[in-house]
């Protein structure tokens, strides 16, 4: 199983950051094989100190 990781850089309080993220589960890769992919998790890491902006 192949996986693919991609950042969003950007502060968790500023609501372009989380747009941009919202946009990405939506995406459909096409593996080399033709097989069509979808993205099954995402993970926000929230750096420890802004916890409320995440969850």
């Amino acid at each position: 199983m192949a996986h693919r990781a991609r950042a969003v850089p950007g502060d968790p309080a500023r609501q372009e950051v989380w747009f941009e993220l919202a946009q990405f589960p939506r995406a459909e890769f096409t593996h080399a094989n033709g097989q069509k992919l979808r993205i099954e998790r995402t993970t926000v890491d929230s750096g420890g100190h802004l916890t409320d902006e995440v969850y």
